[in-house]
């Protein structure tokens, strides 16, 4: 069980670089601390908790099978151009409306 997590970070890791945002504006949008996001992405023995998913993938909008590894687009939406148009128009709203 240790890799699914581990894997989940580098995912999410990767997902924070690729769309270029900071660590700090992620935990704003998903209201984990900055802190335990680092945890969560290097990984350091601690478990992704099922809140810490929710969290993740509703807010931050990321697809769960992105995040465990079983697909290799991180966003539970076709990635078209509109598409990730919108997703950073409501990261935006997100962080505007202070989750």
């Amino acid at each position: 069980m240790e890799n699914v997590y581990r894997n989940a970070g580098e995912r999410l890791g990767r997902f924070i670089s690729d769309v270029k945002i900071s660590y700090d504006t992620f935990a704003n949008v998903t209201g984990i601390e900055q802190e335990r996001l680092q945890e969560i992405i290097e990984a350091r023995g601690e478990e992704l908790t099922l809140f810490e998913v929710t969290q993740i993938c509703e807010r931050a909008m990321i697809s769960a099978d992105y995040l465990f590894g079983m697909q290799d687009h991180p966003y539970p939406f076709d990635p078209t151009e509109d598409n990730l148009r919108k997703f950073h128009e409501k990261i935006q709203a997100a962080l505007d409306n202070k989750i």
